[in-house]
C-alpha cells in the first residue's frame, strides 16, 4: 500500500494550485494562521495549568474585502478533504462561528475593541483540513480574521508582525506598542463571548511566530459564576470584562529550553482523526456536566458524612471531608483535574530532556508513557470516550503487532470526546505499515478515520505564527496570482460592490454591461470596444466614472472630478463625455444609465446611480 501523500500546505498549493488562485483572486487582504497540536494540558489550561503547544505546517487562509454595506458575511469556505484526496465547499458551524461573525463582530470591534470601521466586509476562508478535525482550528482561524481586520483598519501595520517574530514573548507580552498583548487579549475576549473560560492558548499559538514548541499558561481573575456551558452572544459587555485584568504568560522552547539538540524532535509522530463532527461547544457542555455531577456527589457526601462524623471536632474530621465542606465549584473542579497537571509537568520535564540531549530512545520511551498516563487520565476523568478507547486500543494493538512490539505514545488531542488522537513512536520503524494500519482502523471502526498530520511526510512548520499572504493595497501579492492579475472592483444590479483579483484576459472575456479599463484607458459596452467615434475621450471617461463610481453616495461637484479639459463646462461635459456614454449604453443595452448633470455653466454636479447594471473597474494590483 502506498504511503500518503503531503497534505502540508505548500504541498497542496503545488497539487491544487487553481483552488488557491481563485481564493486569492476574491480577496483584498490575506493573513493566515497555523494549525497546531497539544501535547499537554489541552484541559488544564483553562484552569491555570501547563500547555505545550506545535505548530503544524498547515495553515488556515481568511480573505477579507471590503464591501460598502456595514455587515459582515462569510461568502465562501474551502476545505481539502483526506477523505477524497481534494478540495470541498464547506461552512463554519453557524451557531457556533457564522452567526455571532455576521451578527456581532462588528458592534464587538467597535464597543470593546474601540475600533470603528467605515467598511463591512466579504470574508473569505480556505483551510488545509475540515474545521471539525480540531487542530487548532478555531485558534488558527480567529488569528488570521482578527489580524486581517486590525491590518485593514491601520491598527495593525507589517512592521508589527515582522517584530513580533524578532521580539520574545517577554518583550511582545510588556511592550504594548507592539500590539501583540492587545490582539491576544481582543481575541481572547471574543472567545470569552462564544466559549466559556477560554484560555487564550490556541490563539496565543497560531499568533506567535515560532519554529519550536511554545509554552502558555493563563491566570483569570476569581469567578464570579459557575460554569454555564454555553455563553450567549448578548453578554458583549458583561460577559468578558476579566479578561483586561486576566494575566497570562508565555515563551518558545528556544527561549527557555537549552540547546535544541533533539529538534526536529527524534521520534515519528502524528495526529489521525477519530472521525465525526464536532463543536467546540460540545467539550464545554461536557465540562459543564460534569462539573455539575462533581457538585451533586458532594454534597451528597457532605450530608451523609455530617450524620456519620456529627460528633467529631473539625481537627478529627477525615482529610476527604475537607472537599465535600468546601462545596465551592471551582475549588472542586480545580481539584478533580490535579492529576493531569501533574502528568503535564512530567511530559513538560521529559520534552525539556529530550530537546536538550538528541536522540536519546530511553527518554523518549518515557515520554511515550507519560502521554498514554495523561490520554487514560482523560478516559477515567470522563473526558473521553469509548468510541476514542476503542481507536486507542486498536492502534496500540496494531503498532504492537506490526513492529514487533515498539511503544507508542498516544493521547486524545482535543477538548472534545470525538476529536483528534495524538499518537508518537520510535523513528522509522511503522512507517511503512502506517497506511495499512490506517487501513485496519478503518475497517475495524469507522471508514472516514484518515491521518491527517504525519511529521515524517508533512515536515515542520519552519516559522509558525501570523502571515500577511496579501494585501493589495500595501502591494503585497500572492504568488499564486497569474502573472497578468489585476484588481476589479465589481458593482452588481442591486448597487452592491465587491473587490477581486483575476488574470486581465479573463475580465475582458467576461461581458460586463459596463467595463472601465483603468490601465489602458479602454471602455466597453456589452463586452464589446467602443470607438472613439463613439466616446470622444475614452481616457477622461474611465477616469470620471471611475471618481464616481468610488464617490460616497456617487455623487461628485465638477472641481472634484480627475482633472481635464472636459470638466471645466458644463456643456464640454455633457457633449464629450456624459451625453455620448449614456447614448452608446441605451444603443447597446437598452437600458438608460441614470447618469445626472445638475448646476450652473461652470458649477455643476455630477451623480451616478448604477443599480440595474453589470460594472467592472480594472485596475492594477497595489
Amino acid at each position: 500500500m502506498p504511503e500518503r501523500i503531503p497534505h502540508n500546505s505548500e504541498a497542496l498549493k503545488a497539487r491544487f494550485p487553481e483552488v488557491y488562485q481563485e481564493f486569492f483572486s476574491k480577496c483584498a487582504l490575506v493573513c493566515s494562521a497555523p494549525r497546531a497540536v497539544t501535547w499537554v494540558g489541552e484541559h488544564t489550561v483553562r484552569y491555570g495549568g501547563l500547555t505545550m503547544r506545535q505548530s503544524l505546517p498547515m495553515r488556515t487562509y481568511v480573505g477579507i474585502t471590503p464591501v460598502k454595506t456595514p455587515r459582515i458575511k462569510v461568502v465562501s469556505h474551502t476545505t481539502y478533504d483526506p477523505l477524497v484526496d481534494g478540495f470541498r465547499n464547506d461552512t463554519l458551524p453557524r451557531e457556533e462561528y457564522i452567526d455571532p461573525l455576521e451578527h456581532h463582530l462588528l458592534t464587538f470591534l467597535k464597543d470593546v475593541g474601540g475600533y470603528k470601521f467605515d467598511s463591512g466586509f466579504d470574508i473569505h476562508i480556505l483551510t488545509g483540513l475540515p474545521f471539525e478535525r480540531a487542530i487548532g482550528a478555531a485558534g488558527s482561524f480567529l488569528a488570521a480574521l482578527f489580524s486581517a481586520l486590525l491590518l485593514h483598519n491601520k491598527v495593525l501595520s507589517v512592521k508589527h508582525i515582522k517584530l513580533w517574530a524578532d521580539r520574545t514573548v517577554a518583550d511582545l507580552q510588556k511592550d504594548k506598542e507592539l500590539m501583540f498583548d492587545g490582539v491576544l487579549r481582543l481575541i481572547w475576549k471574543w472567545e470569552g463571548i462564544i466559549f466559556d473560560n477560554p484560555s487564550a492558548a490556541n490563539p496565543f499559538s497560531a499568533l506567535l511566530p515560532s519554529p519550536t514548541p511554545i509554552i502558555f499558561a493563563a491566570k483569570r481573575p476569581p469567578m464570579t459564576e459557575t460554569l454555564q456551558g454555553f455563553l450567549p452572544v448578548e453578554r458583549l459587555a458583561t460577559g468578558i470584562t476579566w479578561v483586561d485584568s486576566a494575566r497570562w504568560w508565555g515563551a518558545r522552547t528556544s527561549e527557555v529550553f537549552g540547546k535544541h539538540v533533539g529538534w526536529p524532535l527524534p521520534f515519528d509522530w502524528g495526529v489521525i482523526s477519530a472521525s465525526g463532527t464536532w463543536l467546540l461547544r460540545d467539550a464545554v457542555f461536557s465540562t459543564a456536566k460534569l462539573n455539575s455531577e462533581l457538585l451533586h456527589a458532594t454534597r451528597f457526601a457532605k450530608n451523609i458524612c455530617d450524620t456519620i462524623f456529627k460528633n467529631l471536632t473539625p481537627e478529627d474530621l477525615p482529610d476527604f471531608l475537607s472537599l465535600c465542606q468546601q462545596g465551592n465549584q471551582p475549588q472542586l473542579w480545580q481539584e478533580y483535574i490535579k492529576p493531569l497537571h501533574l502528568l503535564s509537568f512530567q511530559a513538560f520535564m521529559r520534552f525539556k530532556k529530550i530537546i536538550e540531549s538528541g536522540p536519546a530512545l530511553p527518554e523518549a520511551q518515557a515520554l511515550f508513557e507519560v502521554l498514554y498516563k495523561a490520554h487514560s487520565m482523560l478516559y477515567i476523568l470522563g473526558f473521553s470516550s469509548p468510541r476514542v478507547e476503542q481507536m486507542v486500543y486498536w492502534l496500540r494493538t496494531l503498532v504492537h503487532e506490526k513492529s514487533g512490539g515498539v511503544q507508542i505514545g498516544i493521547k486524545l488531542n482535543s477538548t472534545s470526546q470525538r476529536g483528534n488522537l495524538l499518537f508518537a513512536m520510535q523513528a522509522s520503524v511503522v512507517r511503512a505499515w502506517m497506511p495499512e494500519i490506517i487501513a485496519e482502523l478503518r475497517a475495524k471502526i469507522d471508514d472516514k478515520i484518515t491521518l491527517d498530520y504525519a511529521s515524517w511526510i508533512d515536515g515542520y512548520d519552519e516559522e509558525g505564527g501570523v502571515k500577511i499572504e496579501q494585501w493589495l493595497e500595501e502591494g503585497i501579492h500572492s504568488p499564486l496570482l497569474a502573472s497578468d492579475a489585476v484588481r476589479v472592483i465589481l458593482w452588481n444590479k442591486k448597487g452592491e460592490q465587491r473587490i477581486e483579483t483575476s488574470a486581465r484576459e479573463e475580465v475582458l472575456k467576461k461581458k460586463h454591461d459596463l467595463l472601465f479599463d483603468c490601465i489602458v484607458h479602454h471602455v466597453r459596452v456589452a463586452g464589446k470596444e467602443c470607438t472613439s467615434k463613439e466616446l470622444p475621450s475614452q481616457k477622461a471617461t474611465v477616469a470620471i466614472m471611475d471618481a464616481l463610481l468610488s464617490a460616497e453616495g456617487h455623487r461628485l461637484h465638477n472641481r472634484a472630478l480627475p482633472e481635464s479639459g472636459y470638466t471645466k463646462y458644463r456643456n464640454e461635459f455633457q457633449g464629450k463625455i456624459t451625453g455620448p456614454l449614456v447614448a452608446l449604453i441605451k444603443k447597446r443595452l437598452k437600458k438608460d444609465l441614470a447618469l445626472k448633470v445638475e448646476g450652473t455653466l461652470t458649477d455643476f454636479t455630477v451623480s451616478l446611480d448604477p443599480k440595474g447594471f453589470d460594472i467592472a473597474v480594472v485596475k492594477k494590483l497595489g
